[in-house]
C-alpha cells in the first residue's frame, strides 16, 4: 500500500516506464527497417536501464496513513502492469546480451522479425497506450478530486501552514496546478508521447516538493507547543497614548528621553538593551507594546542595511508549564517564529533532525538544549537568513539559575545579526549581568509618571460621578496627584486603587472620604493584598483558601468550572470516583462558567480574574479561565507565610495536589461523556490527551509529597480508558499512541510511562500476572519507551525518561527482558539496545551513557540474553549479491551485542557491563553445580 505521495512517486516511474518503452518500440522499428542498432554495449545499457526501472517499479513503498482512493489504488495495479510487461521484454533483451559481437546486430533483427510476425510489438504498443491514457485519466482524478489522498495531504498541509502563518506550501500549490495544466494539455494533444518527460518530471517534482514540506512542517510542529503564546495573549495592553517616550529621539529634545531609539538604529552598539522595573511596573505590557509597533520594524531597518528582519518574541511565565519558564521554551519559541517566515531556513538550519528516519520525525523527541544551540547557530549562518530581533519579557520568571539564563542569552547576542532587547526585575544577577551600559538600560517605573497620570485621568473621567464631582471641587485634582505620587510607578498599584476608588463612589464617599481611602491604602503591593485578603467576607474565607491553594499548586491557569469542582468536593469528597459526571451537556459548563465570574469576584476579589474568548459564538467548554491577575499575586500567596495562613483555613485534611487529581478526573469523565470538539483548531482528542497529562503530573506531585498515591483515582481512569477505548470514541483515539495499551492493563502501562511507583508496585503485589500480561509490549516495553500520550502535550509536564527506579521495579517482580514481540519479533532488550544504538549512529537525542550503563547492568542481572543479534536500519555488517538482473544489492546483517558494546562505550564502561556478565555467569554456574 502507498502513501497519497508515494502514490505521486509511484505514477513518476510508470510515466519514466512508458516513455523509455515507447522510444524502445521505435528504436526496435528503426531496427528492423534500417539495422541501425550500434553494438552489443547499447543492448547492455538498454537491459541495464529497463532493469533499473523495473526494480523502482516493484520498489516496497511505505504503508498508507490513511485509506487509499480506487484511483491511488489504480496507480498501482499499472505499476503492476508495467512490471509484467518490463519483464517480457527484459526476457528478450537478456537473450541478446550474451550473442558475440558480430553477431548481435543479426540476432536482434532476427528477434525482432519474430516479434513483428507474432504481433508482439503491436501488443506491447497497444498496451503502452492503454496505461498511459489510464495513467492520465488517474492521475488528473487524484489531483483534482477533494476526497483523494492527494488533495486531503495538500489541504491539511496548507491548512496547517496557514495555522502557522507560514508559506511553505506555495510551491507545491504551484506545482500541483502545473502537472494538472500538463495532464489537461496531453488529453486535447495528438503527440502524446512528446509530453511524458514532462509529466514525469512534474510527478517526481510533486511528490519530493511534498516530502518537503512535509518533513518542514514536522519540524515546524515539533518546535511548536500549545502554550507558545498563551502569556503574550494575556498581557494586558497598553493605554491609549502610553509608553510613546520610549521612540523619543534626543536630538528632539522631547521628554523623557531614552537610548532606545539610537540602539535599535545602531549597526554598532549591539549590546543587550535591558528595561528593568518594579514588579507591576508595567514591563510585560511595554515589551508587548513595542512587538506591536510598526516604528519598531522601521527603526530596525537602519540597522539591517537592507537586509531583511524578522522580530521574535518570547514571554517567560512562571505560573505556567514547563515550556513558559525554561530555555528550551525559549529557543524553541524563536526558532519556530522565525523558520515558519523562513521556511527554506528549516532544513538548513535542523539539518539532524531532517536526515532522521521517517518513524523519529513522526513522533519525535523533545528538542534538547544542544541541538537547539546547533540550529541556533546555524540559524545565524545560513546564507539567506534575516537579520533577528529579539524582545525577551521577564526573565526573573525563569525557572532554573537565572546566571546560566543570562549566559545563553549573552552567547545569542555575540552574532552582529542579532539584536536583543530583554525586560527583568531589577534583581542583582541581572544588574551585574546588563546594568553596565547606561546608555542600554532603562528603569522603567521612572519614566512612567506622565502614562500613569494619563492613566488615571482616563479611568476616573469616564466615571460620570467623578467627572461631576471634579466638575465642582477642584480637590478631586489633587486626588489625582496624589495617587501617581503613591504608585512610584507601579502600574499595578495604581489598577487596584482606581478601581478600589471608583467602589468608594458607589457608597456615596465624598473627597475627604476618599483622601482618607487613599491614605489608608498600602503603598506596597504586598502589603495591598493582604489588605485585599482581610476585606473578603468571613463565610467565603475558607473557599478563598481552598481556591488559593489550588491555584498556586497548579502548573498553569485553570478552567473556571474547576473552582465549581472545589464546591462539588466540600460536599462529597468522593465526588470524582462517581459514575455519572459532574456534568452532563456543553450547556451545563456554559452555564457554570457565565455564574463563576461573581463566585470569584466574591472569594478572592481583584487577585484573580477570569479570561474568556473574544468570540463567543463558537466558545466551547472548558474556555474560560482563571488566572492570577499578575505574577507578583502568585508570589505573595506561595510565601510560607500566606501558605501557613491558607493552610489554617483550610484544615490539614484537604490537600491542593488530591484536590487537583479529582478535578482532572471529572473533567475527563465529563468529556468523555459530551465528546465535543474544543474548537476548530483544537479536537476533542488533544484536550482529552491534555486532560490525562495533568491528571498523572498531580498524581506524580502527591506520590512525591506524599510517598502514597491515590490507588482509587487512578483505578477509576481505568475504567474510563477502558470504556472508552472501547466505545464510541475508539475512532478518535486510534489516532494517537493509546491504542498501544489496548491490549494490555491501559492504566498500569500508563503508569509505568508516568513513573508512578507505589501504584505500580501496589498492582504487582496485588496482581502478579501483569508480569506477564499478553499483548505486544510487556510493562518493561513501557518502562524503555518515551510516553507517548500525545504529541504536543509531552512538553507541557516533563518527567525523567528511562527511570531506573521503574526499571529496577519491573524486573525484580519478574517482568521478562526477553520476551519478544509477536509483530516485530523483537524483545524488549533488543528493541532497547536497538534504540540506543540508533541514535548514538544518527547523534539524535543521545541518553547519558552512564544512564544506559546502569540500565544495561540491570537487564543482564535479570537475566537477558547476551547472545542477542541486533537488526539496525542505520547500521549494519552487510553482504553483497546479485539481483535478477545482475543489479548488486547489499543485505543488511545484524550487529551482535559485543559490537554494540565496543561501538558505543568507552573501555572503562565495557569492562563494567562485562564484569557484571561475569558475575552472573559465575553466579549460573554454581547454581548449575548446586553451589548457591
Amino acid at each position: 500500500m502507498l502513501d497519497p505521495l508515494t502514490s505521486i512517486s509511484l505514477a513518476s516511474a510508470v510515466v519514466q516506464f512508458v516513455d523509455f518503452s515507447v522510444k524502445l518500440v521505435s528504436a526496435g522499428h528503426e531496427l528492423y527497417e534500417q539495422g541501425s542498432l550500434a553494438d552489443n554495449d547499447e543492448v547492455e545499457k538498454i537491459t541495464q536501464d529497463l532493469a533499473n526501472l523495473t526494480e523502482e517499479l516493484g520498489a516496497d513503498r511505505p504503508a498508507p496513513a490513511q485509506q487509499l482512493s480506487q484511483d491511488e489504488i489504480a496507480i498501482k495495479q499499472l505499476a503492476g502492469s508495467c512490471k509484467e510487461l518490463a519483464e517480457e521484454m527484459l526476457a528478450v533483451l537478456t537473450t541478446l546480451k550474451g550473442q558475440k559481437p558480430k553477431s548481435g546486430l543479426e540476432t536482434v533483427r532476427k528477434s525482432l522479425r519474430s516479434m513483428r510476425k507474432k504481433g508482439k510489438i503491436q501488443d506491447i504498443e497497444k498496451r503502452l497506450g492503454k496505461i498511459r491514457d489510464e495513467l492520465n485519466l488517474r492521475l488528473t482524478a487524484i489531483l483534482s478530486k477533494k476526497q483523494s489522498g492527494v488533495s486531503i495531504l495538500l489541504k491539511d498541509l496548507s491548512d496547517e501552514t496557514k495555522r502557522y502563518h507560514s508559506t511553505s506550501t506555495e510551491r507545491l500549490e504551484i506545482l500541483h496546478s502545473q502537472l494538472l495544466a500538463i495532464l489537461e494539455n496531453q488529453k486535447k494533444s495528438h503527440a502524446k508521447a512528446e509530453g511524458l518527460d514532462a509529466i514525469s518530471a512534474k510527478c517526481l517534482s510533486l511528490a519530493e516538493e511534498g516530502k518537503h514540506v512535509a518533513t518542514a512542517q514536522k519540524i515546524l510542529r515539533s518546535l511548536h507547543f500549545k502554550t507558545i503564546k498563551t502569556r503574550q495573549v494575556n498581557v494586558k495592553e497598553a493605554h491609549p497614548k502610553t509608553f510613546k517616550w520610549i521612540f523619543n529621539d534626543p536630538d528632539d529634545h522631547c521628554k523623557p528621553q531614552t537610548r532606545f531609539r539610537e540602539w535599535m538604529r545602531s549597526k554598532s552598539k549591539n549590546g543587550i538593551y535591558w528595561i528593568s522595573g518594579k514588579a507591576g511596573s508595567g514591563k510585560s505590557t511595554l515589551m508587548k507594546f513595542l512587538i506591536k509597533q510598526r516604528v519598531t520594524t522601521s527603526l530596525l531597518e537602519s540597522w539591517s542595511e537592507g537586509e531583511k528582519i524578522v522580530i521574535a518574541s518570547h514571554f517567560f511565565w512562571s505560573s505556567g508549564n514547563t515550556m513558559q519558564k525554561s530555555q528550551e521554551g525559549l529557543l524553541q519559541s524563536i526558532l519556530f517564529q522565525i523558520l515558519r517566515e523562513y521556511p527554506d531556513l528549516i532544513q538548513p538550519c535542523c539539518l539532524d533532525r531532517w536526515k532522521l528516519p521517517d518513524r523519529y520525525q513522526d513522533d519525535p523527541d523533545p528538542w534538547t538544549m544542544e541541538e537547539l544551540s546547533d540550529c541556533f547557530v546555524r540559524l545565524v549562518e545560513a546564507p539567506g537568513a534575516p537579520k533577528i530581533f529579539l524582545l525577551i519579557d521577564g526573565l526573573d520568571e525563569y525557572d532554573g539559575e537565572h546566571v546560566d539564563l543570562v549566559h545563553v542569552l549573552q552567547r545569542l547576542n555575540n552574532s552582529p545579526r542579532i539584536k536583543m532587547c530583554v525586560s527583568s526585575r531589577p534583581w542583582n544577577v541581572f544588574e551585574d549581568a546588563f546594568g553596565g551600559n547606561l546608555e542600554q538600560k532603562l528603569r522603567l517605573h521612572d519614566f512612567t509618571r506622565d502614562d500613569i497620570t494619563r492613566f488615571v485621568k482616563d479611568q476616573l473621567g469616564a466615571d460620570d460621578r467623578f467627572k461631576k464631582l471634579k466638575s465642582e471641587d477642584p480637590e478631586y485634582l489633587q486626588l489625582e496627584k496624589d495617587i501617581v505620587d503613591k504608585a512610584e510607578g507601579v502600574f499595578l498599584w495604581v489598577f487596584l486603587v482606581v478601581r478600589d476608588l471608583l467602589r468608594g463612589l458607589t457608597d456615596d464617599n465624598d473627597i475627604d472620604f476618599l483622601k482618607q481611602r487613599l491614605d489608608n491604602l498600602p503603598a506596597g503591593l504586598e502589603e495591598y493584598f493582604a489588605r485585599i485578603l482581610s476585606t473578603i467576607e468571613p463565610v467565603y474565607r475558607e473557599q478563598t483558601a481552598r481556591i488559593f491553594q489550588v491555584m498556586v499548586y497548579s502548573a498553569a491557569a485553570l478552567p473556571a468550572v474547576y473552582l465549581w469542582f472545589l464546591e462539588i468536593e466540600k460536599k462529597d469528597p468522593d465526588y470524582a470516583l462517581n459514575e455519572k459526571p459532574p456534568f452532563e451537556s456543553a450547556k451545563q459548563v456554559n452555564t457554570t462558567e457565565i455564574r463563576m465570574q461573581k463566585y470569584v469576584n466574591a472569594r478572592c476579589k481583584d487577585l484573580l480574574e477570569i479570561h474568556t474568548p473574544s468570540r463567543d459564538d463558537d466558545k466551547p467548554p472548558l474556555s474560560t479561565e482563571v488566572d492570577f491577575l499578575h505574577r507578583s499575586v502568585r508570589d505573595f500567596l506561595a510565601t510560607k507565610d500566606m501558605h501557613d495562613w491558607l493552610g489554617s483555613r483550610t484544615g490539614s485534611h484537604f490537600d491542593a495536589r488530591i484536590s487537583l487529581c479529582k478535578i482532572h478526573l471529572a473533567a475527563i469523565k465529563t468529556f468523555c461523556h459530551i465528546q465535543q470538539p474544543y474548537s476548530a483548531q483544537t479536537s476533542f482528542t488533544e484536550v482529552f490527551l491534555n486532560l490525562i497529562y495533568r491528571f498523572f503530573y498531580y498524581t506524580r506531585l502527591t506520590e512525591a509529597s506524599r510517598e502514597i498515591c491515590d490507588v482509587a483515582q487512578i483505578d477509576e481512569l481505568h475504567k474510563v480508558l477502558r470504556t472508552f477505548l472501547s466505545g464510541p470514541g475508539e475512532g478518535m483515539i486510534s489516532l494517537i499512541p493509546l491504542y498501544r495499551y489496548k491490549d494490555n492493563e491501559p492504566i498500569v502501562a500508563l503508569a509505568v510511562e508516568q513513573n508512578l511507583h507505589s501504584f505500580v508496585r501496589e498492582k504487582l503485589s496485588l496482581h502478579p500476572q501483569l508480569v506477564s500480561m499478553s499483548g505486544n509490549w510487556t510493562l518493561l516495553d513501557h518502562a524503555i519507551a518515551f510516553p507517548s500520550l500525545g504529541f504536543g502535550y509531552r512538553d507541557l509536564f516533563t518527567i525523567e525518561f528511562l527511570d531506573i527506579e521503574m526499571i529496577t521495579l519491573l524486573l525484580s517482580n519478574g517482568v521478562p527482558p526477553n520476551k519478544r514481540d509477536p509483530e516485530s519479533h523483537r524483545s524488549t532488550w533488543e528493541r532497547f539496545l536497538k534504540d540506543y544504538h540508533e541514535r548514538k549512529l544518527i547523534n539524535y537525542q543521545q541518553i547519558p551513557s552512564r544512564v544506559v550503563v546502569e540500565i544495561m547492568k540491570l537487564f543482564i542481572q535479570y537475566g537477558a540474553d547476551l547472545n542477542v543479534e541486533v537488526a539496525s536500519d542505520t547500521n549494519y555488517k552487510t553482504h553483497e549479491t546479485r539481483g535478477r538482473w545482475g543489479r548488486r544489492r547489499t543485505i543488511k546483517l545484524p550487529v551482535p551485542f559485543k559490537d554494540i558494546l565496543e561501538a558505543n562505550f568507552t573501555p572503562s564502561e565495557v569492562a563494567e557491563i562485562m564484569k557484571v556478565v561475569e558475575e552472573k555467569n559465575k553466579f549460573s554456574l554454581w547454581k548449575w553445580i548446586g553451589w548457591e
